[in-house]
Order: structure tokens, then sequence, then C-alpha cells
């Protein structure tokens, strides 16, 4: 039968948190905290010391599921307590954009169960321990879920028990000829992600995009890319120039374009847009996009009144028989008087 004593803090049955699947998994002794009435499974990584693993604390000899760590036989949570805004998330005591990355598996902190360690993420399992029997523990929306070992030892021998496990998964636990439940079986069926997990990965132009897992532990597909710089690396963009010429500026591994280089292969004999006045007549001449220049097109000009000329705008002119001064206005009318 179960024992109805509670733990002290720290020392519920619990295995360090590692990766069951294809993962490097350390080895396992056993230990016996006074006070605790419990066995504690420490990890010892291969070629390593005991107790050397992230989230441990040497001198008290417990394994804590991140991101708890352990101070003095107690697990304690760094983030407790800590509330952060809305777009943010909690991670080691301080609060950080639920897009972080900091380990880069591709899944930010806002649902990785330690964003310190690439081999954890989102359908993670570990081991776990109850006092009738291990089980797992699944990393889902950034937060390890409660351990699938039975907490009612006894059973009828030959009866099975489904449990969830992984992602989307099940396995089987048998009831042993003693009364008492067996280990899981493997988990079996398991998707691509959880449900509601989301997974980022680079895009064009230095930006990122994202995906989500479905209800069905598959994943949805790729969202837009959403651009973290002004171009696309390795891109050459070109315009034109001077007469007719063209330069070109190329988009940097920061994905910012460069300075624009020398005009080259110019041709022709302006600049297009350009003009300037007709060589004779109102008119102006007009730069085509070939470099050459256009046909005269007769402007406004003051037409001939009396004993006054034609004349272009702003001419002035002394008219007989008094030797009057008149002035072509930009209206195209002469007026009495100096051009200003």
């Amino acid at each position: 039968m179960p024992s109805d004593r509670s733990s002290p803090p720290g020392c519920e049955r619990r295995s360090r948190a590692r990766v069951l699947g294809p993962f490097p998994v350390a080895t396992v002794a056993l230990l016996v905290l006074p006070g605790c009435g419990l066995v504690f499974p420490l990890s010892s990584s291969p070629g390593g010391d005991p107790g050397a693993d992230a989230g441990a604390d040497a001198s008290c000899n417990v394994e804590c599921l991140p991101p708890a760590t352990c101070a003095r036989g107690v697990c304690s949570d760094t983030c407790d307590g800590v509330d952060c805004d809305p777009d943010e998330r909690c991670s080691d005591g301080q609060c950080v954009s639920i897009d972080l990355d900091d380990d880069g598996d591709g899944f930010s902190v806002s649902s990785d169960c330690d964003d310190h360690d690439a081999s954890v993420i989102p359908g993670s399992m570990v081991p776990c321990e109850s006092e009738c029997g291990s089980g797992t523990r699944t990393c889902e929306d950034g937060s390890w879920q409660p351990c699938t070992a039975p907490t009612d030892c006894e059973c009828v021998p030959g009866d099975t028990r489904d449990e969830a496990c992984g992602r989307c998964g099940s396995s089987t636990r048998p009831c042993g000829e003693d009364g008492r439940w067996g280990a899981a079986g493997e988990c079996a069926g398991e998707g691509e992600c959880l449900p509601g997990g989301q997974q980022t990965e680079a895009c064009a132009g230095c930006g990122q995009r994202a995906r989500t897992c479905s209800a069905g532990c598959t994943w949805g597909a790729w969202g837009d890319c959403v651009a973290g710089g002004e171009c696309v690396s390795g891109v050459i963009e070109n315009r034109a120039c001077g007469q007719c010429g063209t330069q070109g500026r190329l988009c940097g591994a920061n994905c910012v374009w460069g300075d624009w280089g020398v005009c080259a292969n110019e041709h022709g004999d302006c600049t297009p847009g350009d003009s300037q006045p007709c060589e004779a007549g109102c008119g102006l001449r007009v730069c085509g996009a070939d470099c050459e220049w256009g046909a005269c097109s007769v402007g406004c000009h003051c037409l001939q009144f009396g004993d006054i000329p034609e004349g272009c705008i702003g001419a002035q002119v002394i008219y007989p028989p008094m030797n009057d001064v008149a002035c072509c206005m930009p209206s195209c009318q002469w007026e009495a008087g100096e051009c200003s």
C-alpha cells in the first residue's frame, strides 16, 4: 500500500530531467536522503562526476527538473514570484522575450522546458517515479507535465492501463502477478509535435518564420517570413545612372545594402529627363531614355503686337516710334515696362 506520509520540500521522488530517445542517457545511482524516506536517482555523466549536470547543486545531491535548482536539499524555481509582461516569459529569474531561443533548438522559451539545453524540446520525456512504480514526464507548453507513474499501487493481476505519453502517444502498463503495476511499455503512435507548440526558423532577409502544432500533433504550414533586414543577403540590385549607364550595390551578410558602385557604361549626349532651350525659338528639347536629345517643341512665347516683334518669355524690347520698353510676361503677353 502507498504511504500517506508527505515528503519534505525538495524530497519528491524525482529523476534527472534527461531526455528519453535518441539523446545521450546518463547512468543512474541511488541515494537515500535522511528524513526523506525516498530513494533519489543521481545522474552521472560518462566520464564525469555524479551530480555534475546543470540544475543540480553538488552540495545537496538532489536532482531537480529544470528550471528548478537544488539548494540544501530543496528544489526551488528562480522564476517563482516573478511577473512578466504578456509578451515575455521568465527564464532564470529574468523576464525575456517569448521569442527568445537561447539554446538554438528551434523552439522559443515559451514552449521549451529548458531553453539552455538543446536536447530538451516540446515532446521530450524524462523518467520519474512514485512509490508505486516508474513513469515519465512530458515537456508541454514550456512545463513538465505530471508524472505518469501510478499512485494506486494495487491492481488485479493481468489488468492493463493505458497512459498518455510523448506527442499524442500512448503506452500500456500491465499489472503483475504480485498485484502491483509493472513498468509501462514503449510510447507508441506519437505525432510530430505537441499541440500548441511553436517552432521557428531563419528565412530570407535575416528574418524568421514560425509554425504551430495542431491538436492532432502535426505541424501546420509555415507562416510568412518576417524580415529582419532591408534586403536578402547576397542579392545584387542594379539601377540606371548618368548617361544611360548602370551601377549596382550588394546586400551584405547583415541584410543591409552596401554603397552604390560607380556608374559604368555611360553613353549618349545627355542624361534622361534633362532639358535645354532650343537653338532657335522659345521651345525646349528634352533628353530621352536613349540619352539622345529629342525634337524641339515650341513653348509659350509672346506674339507680334504692332511694332513689337515676337519674343520669348522674359524678353525685353524697345519699340518705335517713342522707344518705349515692353517685357514678354509668363502669361505670354507683352506688358509695358522693363522686365524685373
